[in-house]
């Protein structure tokens, strides 16, 4: 079997660190130059990656902001100004259709009520005042969506803006089924954007990106393990419905069939909080 031929980058930061390459990831994303699966001098096994501009070390620093909390891979150690190492974490991502999701999204509340108990590192973050402004929105929304779902998102975006002080917290920011990982008992959150707002954001917008369910009561459910309504929950609810929408609303035009059923659910949902605010 031929080996595969490494990018110049990655063959550098192995030899230089004394790893050796188990297996890349199918790809690099719109974030990321490489993400490797590898193994040090002592046989570890660890997760390397190189973001795109200073990703990396940004994510870096989320990753370590949150390392008491046991929620996240352990172990970081930002290597240079765009590439880390940490703990590789066995398991698979979280399975909307697994019998137990009620379950497995409690834990998920659990873990990201512990993730929001950290204090705000001093790195500098987006706040989700900036995330939700009107250029944001514009990017997020296009002319994706009709009139009364847009005011609706910009009511929203208005309340979020409006966060007290005592509510920001650091938020994972990209909460969704893909950036969770699921061992044995073990809920592990990946990938981290980092922003700074109401923690209502991550727990929302986890709700919103498990297909196949009520999104009402996935929300239920990572509430229960939250423990407590957080502030801005309805608010950040009704905002990332309409962004998930409008996103794979677009996605779904430009490769139909690939997210149809996807779409669907998620323009009843953006309908029902239209309705209800009627």
């Amino acid at each position: 079997m031929t080996a595969p031929v490494l990018d110049a980058e990655l063959a550098e930061v192995l030899q230089r660190e004394a790893l050796t390459l188990v297996a890349l990831a199918d790809g690099p994303s719109g974030a990321s130059k490489f993400v490797a699966h590898v193994r040090d001098a002592n046989g570890r096994d660890l997760l390397l990656k190189r973001g795109t501009g200073l990703r990396g070390n940004a994510e870096a620093s989320i990753l370590q902001a949150f390392g008491s909390t046991g929620y996240v891979p352990g172990g970081v150690r930002i290597i240079d100004e765009s590439t880390f190492i940490c703990e590789w974490l066995e398991g698979a991502a979280l399975d909307p259709e697994a019998p137990d999701i009620a379950a497995r999204l409690s834990s998920c509340g659990e873990g990201l009520r512990r993730l929001h108990s950290v204090p705000l590192p001093a790195a500098k973050l987006m706040p989700i005042s900036r995330r939700v402004s009107r250029e944001w929105i514009e990017r997020d929304f296009g002319d994706e969506l009709p009139l009364e779902f847009l005011e609706l998102a910009r009511k929203a975006a208005a309340a979020l803006a409006d966060c007290e002080p005592s509510d920001k917290v650091l938020l994972h920011g990209d909460v969704v089924p893909q950036n969770i990982i699921v061992s044995g008992g073990r809920v592990a959150f990946i990938d981290p954007i980092g922003f700074v707002g109401p923690a209502g954001w991550d727990v929302a917008q986890l709700a919103v990106a498990v297909p196949g369910r009520d999104r009402r009561a996935s929300l239920a459910d990572v509430v229960a393990g939250y423990s407590v309504t957080p502030p801005k929950l309805e608010p950040a609810f009704a905002y990332l419905a309409m962004v998930f929408y409008a996103k794979n609303r677009e996605m779904e035009r430009a490769s139909p069939g690939t997210r149809a059923e996807f779409v669907s659910e998620l323009g009843e949902l953006a309908a029902s909080l239209v309705r209800s605010q009627s």
